[in-house]
C-alpha cells in the first residue's frame, strides 16, 4: 500500500523531487498565502551556487565518504588486532582504532556541511535572519490559510507519518530508512460525510465510506521531531517509551495504518498515525481495528 500523504517522489537523478498526485486533494491555499509561509530573499541572503560549484561540492562529498569508509575500516582492523594482544590497555594499536573512529566522525560532519551548503542551508547565511519576525509572519499566514480553507476552531490536530519515495526502474520504493518517518501535524474535522484534512497548504477530503479501519504495527520506529506541547515524559505518553536518539529524533513504538480504499478508483492507500495520537484520531472519526 502506498503512503497516502507522501507529497514528493525523489526522481531518478536523486537530486530533484516531483509531486505525488494525491487523489483526495481538493484545494490549495492561494499562492500569495503559500509564499508567506516560506523564507524569502528578504529574510536572508541564500547562497546561489553555480553548476561548477555544485559539481565541486559533489566531488568533495564523494572524497569524504571514501575517507569515512577507510577510517572505519582502519578502526575495525586495528581493534581486531588489538584484541589479540595480551594487555589491551597497553597496546598502541587501540589508539589507532580510536583515531580511526574519531576521524570517521569528523569526515561525516564535513559531509553534512557539504550537503547543507548544496541545499542552501549554509549556517552563515542565517546569521542575519529575524526569526521572531519570520515566525510572526508565518503565524499570520497560517491564520489566513485556515480562513481560506474554512477550517473550524474545534478541529483536532493529529500527527501522520509520511515519507518520500524514490524511483527504482518502474517501481517506487520508500526513500526513508526502515521505520523512520517525518512526523507531521494535520488538522482534521468531519463535514458532509467526509474527513477533511489540512496540512497548512492543501485541503484533502476523504469520504468516510473509503476509510476501512486500522492495522497495528507493533514495532519500534523513529520520528524526526517532537511536536507536542507536553514533554515526552507526560503521563499520557509514558506507555510509548519515547526516548531521544539523536539531536532532534525520538524513538518510540507502535504505530497504526489506517486503510483507505478509494471507491472512485479502487486504489488502496494507508495513512500512518503514531501510537500516541490514535486517541486523537478517534475524537474525529469512528475507526475500528481491522480483523
Amino acid at each position: 500500500m502506498k503512503n497516502l500523504f507522501t507529497h514528493e517522489i525523489l526522481s531518478d537523478d536523486d537530486e530533484t523531487y516531483v509531486p505525488f498526485e494525491n487523489p483526495y486533494l481538493v484545494s490549495r491555499v492561494s499562492s500569495e498565502t503559500e509564499q508567506l509561509m516560506h523564507c524569502t530573499p528578504e529574510d536572508h541572503d541564500e547562497p546561489t551556487l553555480s553548476d561548477e560549484e555544485k559539481n565541486a561540492l559533489k566531488s568533495k562529498e564523494k572524497t569524504f565518504l571514501l575517507c569515512i569508509l577507510l577510517s572505519f575500516g582502519a578502526a575495525l582492523i586495528s581493534f581486531m588486532l588489538a584484541t589479540r594482544v595480551e594487555s589491551l590497555k597497553d597496546s598502541p594499536i587501540i589508539l589507532v582504532s580510536l583515531a580511526g573512529i574519531v576521524a570517521a566522525f569528523i569526515f561525516l560532519h564535513k559531509v553534512k556541511q557539504i550537503q547543507w551548503k548544496r541545499n542552501g542551508m549554509d549556517g552563515s547565511s542565517l546569521k542575519d535572519v529575524d526569526f521572531e519576525a519570520l515566525a510572526e509572519r508565518i503565524n499570520e499566514a497560517s491564520k489566513t490559510a485556515r480562513a481560506e480553507m474554512g477550517i473550524p476552531d474545534d478541529d483536532v490536530s493529529v500527527e501522520i507519518l509520511p515519507y518520500g519515495y524514490k524511483k527504482k526502474g518502474d517501481k517506487q520504493v520508500s526513500d526513508k530508512k526502515a521505520n523512520q518517518f517525518d512526523n507531521s501535524p494535520m488538522s482534521m474535522h468531519v463535514k458532509d460525510g467526509k474527513l477533511r484534512l489540512f496540512d497548512g497548504i492543501g485541503l484533502y477530503e476523504i469520504p468516510l465510506s473509503d476509510i476501512k479501519g486500522y492495522r497495528t504495527y507493533d514495532k519500534d520506529y523513529r520520528i524526526d521531531f517532537w511536536l507536542k506541547e507536553e514533554e515526552t515524559t507526560h503521563e499520557k505518553y509514558q506507555a510509548f517509551n519515547l526516548r531521544k536518539c539523536g539531536i532532534l529524533e525520538y524513538k518510540t513504538h507502535t504505530y497504526y495504518g489506517v486503510e483507505i480504499i478509494s471507491e472512485a478508483t479502487g486504489e488502496t492507500f494507508e495513512m500512518l498515525v503514531p501510537g500516541y495520537d490514535l486517541e486523537e484520531l478517534k475524537k474525529v472519526i469512528d475507526v475500528e481495528a481491522l480483523a
